[in-house]
């Protein structure tokens, strides 16, 4: 019964670190595009 609960809970616990890390991921992705459109604007300017 324990094993069964046990592996359960260690599936969920994958799912769920892999649910962080893309979303993590993602946000990061974000991060830099924003930055890189910032940087893209700023450039154009001087120009």
């Amino acid at each position: 019964m324990t094993g069964i609960v046990l592996s359960w809970y260690l599936s969920i616990q994958k799912v769920v670190d892999v649910k962080a890390i893309a979303y993590y991921a993602n946000s990061n992705i974000c991060l830099i595009h924003a930055k890189f459109m910032i940087y893209r604007k700023a450039a154009r300017k001087k120009l």
